[in-house]
């Protein structure tokens, strides 16, 4: 299904995006990747061991590994509609986990809590797999209480 055909199938739908952290995370990359580059190109001027050299590259690429990230996950957005839940990626696929397929919805996380939902793929013909288990972790979201109760509310018994 593209993306305006999921937009079509929302009904009362809410949407919850990302936490204002990532823009944090991202500007924490670009200014970690701006003065390691700084430092990489004074050290390609000078005469410097090349442990000097790797050491700035490396953290040159940790930099810019932290602003991708933040960027990206900024960028997309979690819908509840009516009968499911739609992780709306900036690139690729959204990923689609109807309400039949949940098994649980917790909170997790190291840097900060954000959504688990463990799930049952579906199979090709629209069945549910009950013999195989998925994880889809989403990014800690405003109301993210809320979501969490609500997802939690969907799931089957």
């Amino acid at each position: 299904m593209t993306e305006s055909e999921f937009t079509s199938q929302i009904e009362s739908a809410n949407e919850y995006r990302p936490t204002a952290r990532y823009w944090l995370y991202a500007t924490a990359g670009a200014l970690i990747a701006l003065l390691y580059g700084w430092e990489l190109a004074g050290v390609l001027r000078g005469s410097f061991p090349l442990s000097a050299l790797l050491e700035r590259l490396l953290f040159l690429c940790v930099g810019l590994g932290l602003l991708g990230w933040g960027l990206y996950t900024v960028r997309g957005r979690v819908v509840l509609a009516k009968d499911r839940l739609i992780w709306h990626k900036p690139v690729g696929a959204p990923e689609v986990v109807q309400f039949r397929q949940l098994i649980s919805a917790t909170e997790a996380g190291r840097f900060g809590t954000s959504l688990a939902l463990l799930y049952h793929p579906l199979r090709p013909d629209g069945l549910v797999d009950l013999d195989d288990a998925r994880s889809l972790f989403l990014p800690t979201v405003g109301e993210q209480d809320a979501l969490l109760a609500r997802l939690q509310e969907k799931i089957p018994t």
